[in-house]
């Protein structure tokens, strides 16, 4: 059977049938007579027919945003067991709140800095600077070397016990790829351009953290190292060892690196073998 159409006064197309709800264009138009058309009707009269239809807002998705697309759903009949806009948005903030405001995330290394515990890089460090005895191996320093190594493997483990043991107390929680996956997606996305901002944010102060503990350390042995024989309150008395002032070089050298990476390059050979750029600058 084909579909009939009519006309309002105006001459417009306007259907005869259900129109969906009061204020509908079927409900809207008037005859010719100024009469209403039929299916029309108060909201309170159509309920019934289509509970999952019913809803304060147009139908479709064109011109939506998130929050149209919240409140639809929210404003559903029969759903969210009488939730309101209001109340998920609430519900909402609060979950924002307490992400924000719960436990941060830390890496193990991050973690055994802030507590000063050892990682297993330290204990690999310490094994390779021990390997390396240009002077000869001796048995009273093979010795020192496995009792200062066995120290450092027995603070490995208490780190890693206690980091397991913040992160189930709840103190801290361990890192997720969560961003990184964040940032991997359409880089037309604004979420995905902020997470791309968070992470590269995050870099630069990871980066600043290092060179900020780089400087601490080289200035420490800097101090360690110096020649205080003839300061004031001072208990060295022997002259230092070639490996005390070899130390204290390499100290000096490393500040002077830290504050200007530039100048301090030009004077390196670069062609000498085995020679690297430091990390940041390769």
């Amino acid at each position: 059977m084909a579909r009939r159409y009519v006309r309002d006064a105006k001459g417009r197309f306007a259907s005869k049938g259900y129109s969906g709800q009061s204020g509908g264009r079927g409900a809207r138009l008037k005859s010719g007579k100024g009469n209403t058309r039929a299916g029309g009707g108060k909201r309170e009269n159509l309920i019934g027919a289509n509970d999952q239809t019913m809803t304060s807002l147009p139908k479709g998705t064109i011109g939506r945003n998130s929050r149209t697309r919240n409140m639809a759903r929210v404003d559903m009949l029969g759903s969210g067991k009488g939730a309101t806009f209001d109340k998920v948005k609430q519900a909402q903030k609060a979950s924002i709140r307490a992400r924000k405001n719960g436990p941060r995330e830390m890496s193990k290394e991050e973690f055994a800095r802030r507590t000063g515990g050892k990682t297993r890089a330290d204990s690999m460090g310490l094994a390779i600077e021990q390997s390396r005895q240009p002077h000869g191996r001796t048995k009273a320093g093979d010795r020192r070397n496995e009792a200062r190594l066995r120290q450092t493997q027995d603070q490995v483990r208490s780190t890693d016990a206690a980091y397991d043991a913040a992160i189930k107390s709840g103190k801290i929680k361990a890192p997720t790829d969560s961003l990184a996956r964040k940032a991997a997606g359409d880089p037309n996305n604004p979420a995905v351009q902020a997470a791309k901002r968070l992470q590269a944010k995050t870099a630069a102060k990871r980066v600043a953290t290092a060179d900020a503990m780089r400087r601490q350390r080289a200035q420490s042995n800097l101090a360690r190292t110096a020649d205080t024989r003839n300061k004031s309150g001072s208990t060295m008395i022997r002259r230092p060892s070639q490996k005390t002032v070899k130390s204290n070089l390499r100290a000096e050298k490393a500040l002077e690196f830290y504050k200007d990476p530039k100048k301090a390059l030009r004077s390196v050979n670069k062609k000498r073998k085995g020679f690297k750029l430091p990390r940041g600058m390769r």
